[in-house]
């Protein structure tokens, strides 16, 4: 069985952050439905069958999540460098990020990040719970063409991040006890921002984008991120 290059147990932030962004988004979270509109629209249907969580997405220019932009931008700073020297994916752009509550029972099923509806390129998972605070929730990868006892768990640790391709096929395994959260994003290349600017030039877009030019080959640590 072959799998992308998936680049896991990168620390990013601190136990101490990782709970802030906890209990500043913990209070707005809603049950978690399976999109059908545009990338970051809240709208979709419930389907319990393929996925059970809560969640909210945190849009850059929400005010009810100001006090964690720090942290956030910590994060999408990562994943944009490990995007953009790992993979050499140059990432421009970054969708309302999730942040996304299981307990127990909670999973979501196979699915891929990445669709004609939604053109991603990268995928990110930030773990901001300690493992000892839950049991299952794995992040789970399969090749899309193999059985599923033939898979590939990542357990991340409480602040890593893990980043892969948004066409890898992939799934949370069901919480057995406890409580999981954690961050999801969703990045896109140039190309795939210009053909969305195209289709929304009307409507704004609530993500998270780079000042980094396309071709730039160092990294931006001076904040990339704008709202």
């Amino acid at each position: 069985m072959t799998f992308p290059l998936c680049i896991t147990a990168l620390q990013v932030l601190s136990s101490e952050e990782c709970q802030k962004i906890i209990d500043c988004c913990t209070p707005y979270v809603e049950d978690a439905l399976v999109q059908r509109g545009k990338p970051g629209a809240e709208t979709g249907e419930k389907n319990i069958e393929t996925r059970k969580s809560k969640v909210v997405l945190i849009a850059a220019d929400d005010q009810r999540f100001q006090s964690i932009q720090e942290e956030l931008s910590k994060v999408v700073n990562a994943m944009i460098d490990i995007s953009r020297f790992q993979f050499s994916i140059p990432i421009v752009g970054i969708e309302a990020i999730q942040f996304a509550s299981y307990e127990e029972g909670d999973f979501y099923d196979y699915h891929l990040d990445s669709s004609t509806m939604f053109p991603r390129n990268m995928s990110a998972s930030l773990m901001l719970s300690h493992p000892s605070e839950y049991k299952g929730g794995l992040l789970n990868f399969r090749d899309l063409l193999q059985e599923d006892e033939k898979t590939l768990e990542q357990d991340l640790q409480q602040g890593e991040l893990g980043v892969f391709p948004s066409l890898l096929i992939h799934k949370v395994t069901p919480i057995k006890e406890g409580r999981r959260c954690a961050l999801v994003l969703w990045g896109f290349i140039q190309e795939v921002h210009n053909a969305m600017t195209k289709q929304q030039s009307n409507t704004d877009s609530d993500g998270y984008e780079s000042h980094n030019e396309p071709n730039d080959t160092q990294p931006n640590n001076n904040d990339p991120m704008i709202f």
